[in-house]
């Protein structure tokens, strides 16, 4: 289940980052998407790294509190809006990773 829960998750985050190719600012958010993705298959190929997911969720979060303050609350409506909920997700995502990593390398003590 955690097998398949990594794959769908960086496969997520990996088309969220080929989709971005089109905006503005392509690279900042290529990059961030590319992170997430990244922190996911490191963790399959059990080459986990809690420290660094930990910190990007962090970052991740900071960023969409920022962008929030950025929306009108018309959820969806606008680029903000969903860029906001995009980094939502990629700091739930990094916390998970950073958490169920954490945990597998305690256990493997």
């Amino acid at each position: 289940m955690k097998t398949l829960l990594l794959i769908l998750g960086s496969t997520f985050f990996l088309g969220c980052m080929v989709v971005q190719f089109n905006d503005h600012d392509a690279l900042l958010w290529v990059a961030l998407y590319a992170l997430a993705s990244t922190l996911g298959l490191m963790a399959l190929f059990k080459k986990p790294v809690p420290i660094i997911s930990f910190i990007a969720s962090l970052g991740y979060g900071i960023h969409a509190l920022v962008l929030y303050a950025e929306t009108h609350g018309q959820w969806f409506d606008g680029e903000a809006e969903r860029e906001m909920a995009g980094m939502m997700l990629a700091a739930i995502w990094a916390g998970l990773l950073s958490r169920i990593t954490n945990r597998h390398e305690v256990s493997a003590r």
